[in-house]
């Protein structure tokens, strides 16, 4: 495991850098959560990682309510961009519920003009990148 001031050394410009990260921090799915990390201008990661519990779905979750949550976060932490990635157990196929909380992030993240990067799917066996076709 790598400490904190061997990652600063790494910045995370490229969306292969990212997904390597995922795979270094996530590991495989134990149980659902939304998982958000932090990046400084420079894209290089913050010493945050925030796992949040959730639902299946986000059915009745509000943008406006992440967003404002998110935003905090950010402010607090000096970040410029978030990294999303979603942890559940299962197969590595995108589903309408993993869809529908990557839409979500992306709502919440549009309101406060945040940009993120990713998303990422942890999985039983791993983790993966969500390119946009897997999103449509």
């Amino acid at each position: 495991m790598k400490k904190y001031e061997e990652t600063r050394e790494h910045p995370l410009t490229t969306d292969e850098h990212v997904l390597a990260r995922g795979k270094m921090l996530l590991g495989t799915a134990v149980r659902r959560q939304l998982w958000f990390m932090f990046l400084d201008g420079d894209d290089i990661q913050l010493p945050l990682l925030m796992p949040t519990d959730v639902p299946r779905s986000p059915d009745n979750a509000n943008p406006a309510d992440l967003a404002r949550f998110i935003r905090g976060i950010v402010d607090t932490a000096d970040a410029a961009t978030i990294i999303v990635a979603l942890e559940r157990r299962g197969s590595d196929e995108v589903t309408d519920d993993d869809r529908a909380w990557f839409r979500l992030v992306r709502e919440a993240c549009a309101m406060i003009e945040l940009q993120h990067r990713g998303p990422l799917l942890c999985h039983t066996r791993g983790v993966r990148w969500v390119a946009a076709e897997d999103l449509s």
